[in-house]
């Protein structure tokens, strides 16, 4: 189970650029934040 967790998690970073980005850096544009985690504004 943990492994089929694992490979749905890594086939999602794969295809989110900017959250890979953000994963490394902390940071993130405010456009990605405002559609991914709309309420990360409050």
């Amino acid at each position: 189970t943990i492994g089929i967790v694992l490979a749905g998690h890594i086939g999602m970073a794969l295809g989110d650029p900017e959250a890979r980005r953000g994963l490394r850096t902390g940071l993130v544009s405010k456009e990605w934040a405002d559609r991914e985690h709309s309420l990360w504004r409050h």
